[in-house]
């Protein structure tokens, strides 16, 4: 259900729950929710038509706040719950630390037994392969890209005209740092370290050999 409530039940005993996800429309969770209700689901939240990509899942948010200490969350598949091995250990390790245990039927991963924790330590190594990737693709990326010559960063708060109109008004005396920084609605230090910084355009250079 996306955000169907499924079978009620006593918050004082553990159970099961369970959360099933489609990422289309024109596909059917039955299946998934079949299958968790003959595993013992009390409860079986749904997103119908959510792709995993997605930070807002109303089913899965529904599903893990219904979780107390001792009870089970329950997938079809991992990959119904999670967007990637570092979501699934992140979220995982939430609920180990709440005392809830976990259990994807079809990879039979159960961390409330030795196979099943050993196979948790083993996402943990994926997840931090995983990070590991995405760090050296960025870093590649930022490589390629000063190459080819692009800027890496925040684009400057000042265009190189306002950063000499700014050190002619105060190598002048006409304004101060804060004066000028209000005037192009950034902080004076911000002027201060722009003026400070940045080298002399050519009409400058120019104008200090007349």
């Amino acid at each position: 259900m996306t955000g169907k409530t499924g079978v009620g039940y006593s918050s004082s005993r553990a159970v099961k729950i369970g959360y099933a996800r489609v990422s289309t429309a024109d596909q059917s969770p039955v299946m998934q929710q079949d299958a968790l209700h003959a595993a013992g689901c009390a409860a079986v939240f749904t997103d119908d038509g959510v792709s995993a990509a997605r930070k807002n899942r109303l089913g899965l948010t529904r599903a893990l706040r219904r979780l107390g200490p001792g009870d089970v969350f329950v997938v079809w598949k991992i990959d119904r719950a999670f967007r990637s091995a570092s979501d699934a250990l992140r979220v995982l390790g939430d609920l180990i630390e709440r005392g809830v245990d976990f259990v994807s039927l079809t990879e039979n991963i159960d961390t409330s037994q030795p196979v099943g924790r050993m196979l948790y330590g083993l996402l943990a190594i994926f997840a931090e392969f995983e990070r590991e990737q995405m760090r050296a693709r960025t870093l590649a990326g930022l490589d390629a890209a000063r190459r080819r010559g692009s800027r890496i960063g925040r684009p400057p708060k000042l265009s190189t005209d306002q950063i000499a109109e700014a050190r002619r008004l105060y190598r002048s005396g006409t304004a101060t740092y804060d004066a000028i920084g209000r005037s192009l609605g950034v902080s004076g230090i911000t002027v201060s370290r722009a003026v400070n910084r940045a080298p002399q355009t050519d009409n400058e250079r120019k104008e200090g050999r007349l």
